[in-house]
């Protein structure tokens, strides 16, 4: 799988890019691969499930998309939140989280 050019300058203006692995594993369910590849570009950082995670995580009906609000809340280092880079930008309406539309 490749990230269009389009979508890769808009990932490339945001300051850090998270990628939370309940996440990985979703999108690498329906596109084989896709995992791998967002995982070796530079600048990635790998969110693992910790505990906290876990726990936001089991009260939700996708682990994907409990993981990534979970990471998007803001925290002491990102008081902002993080943004939710996505291409199912209306699965996100109506919930307390930025967007970055990759849909090409």
């Amino acid at each position: 799988m490749r990230i269009p050019e389009e979508a890769r300058d808009r990932l490339a203006a945001v300051a850090a890019v998270y990628a939370p692995s309940c996440a990985l594993v979703e999108a690498d369910r329906t596109r084989p691969g896709t995992a791998g590849h967002l995982a070796s570009l530079p600048g990635i950082t790998i969110l693992d499930l910790d505990l906290p995670a876990a726990l936001a995580v089991a009260r939700q009906e996708t682990w994907a998309a409990a993981q990534s609000r979970y990471a998007a809340r803001p925290t002491a280092d990102r008081p902002d939140g993080a943004v939710v880079a996505t291409t199912s930008p209306k699965r996100w309406e109506g919930e307390p989280v930025r967007i970055l539309d990759l849909t090409p």
